[in-house]
């Protein structure tokens, strides 16, 4: 197989939740030919069980390889809000993901926001979310479960209690994940 076709198998094994298969054909594709799929892949691993600083260094080598890439760009961001360091890069990694790829605009401005409730910016986290929300494909339950959680998080933290239920509410209205 070839280094791409290791990388498609891996990203299917990561899609249905299989971290081990995944990552062996992320590592037979770098063993090919290294490039940003498979790092991003392990990458996403890394965020995935925990292990942000591994991931930090698998998003910069996909980096150097993609500069450009914002989805590479956004992730790098959440592995160092993860990690609760060089937090101004994250959010200008963000920021340029977000003018580079608007399609990804619900994904980064949640990172955004996240960075913006580390600073303590409750307000603007708020905003970025509820952004965030207004551009998410109403068919992407769980990308909406996860906005409205952090949604309610920081507006239960702005002492918003009441608002914070009903962004709780939303969330649980929300059909299961593969649900009808």
């Amino acid at each position: 197989m070839t280094a791409e076709e290791h990388t498609a198998l891996g990203a299917a094994y990561e899609a249905q939740g299989k971290a081990d298969l995944a990552r062996a054909e992320y590592e037979a594709a770098l063993a090919a030919r290294e490039s940003a799929g498979p790092l991003l892949g392990l990458g996403n691993l890394a965020v995935a069980e925990g292990r942000a600083g591994e991931a930090e260094a698998y998003f910069r080598r996909a980096l150097r390889h993609e500069p450009d890439n914002a989805l590479i760009q956004n992730n790098l961001a959440w592995a160092l809000l993860l990690e609760g360091k060089a937090l101004e890069e994250a959010e200008t990694l963000a920021r340029e993901a977000l003018a580079r790829e608007p399609r990804l605009a619900p994904y980064i401005r949640d990172t955004l926001a996240l960075l913006a409730k580390r600073r303590g910016d409750l307000a603007g986290a708020r905003t970025e979310l509820e952004a965030a929300l207004a551009a998410a494909s109403e068919a992407d339950v769980p990308l909406r479960r996860q906005l409205y959680g952090h949604l309610a998080a920081i507006l239960r933290e702005a002492g918003e209690a009441e608002a914070a239920v009903a962004a709780e509410r939303a969330a649980a209205l929300l059909a299961p994940s593969g649900g009808p």
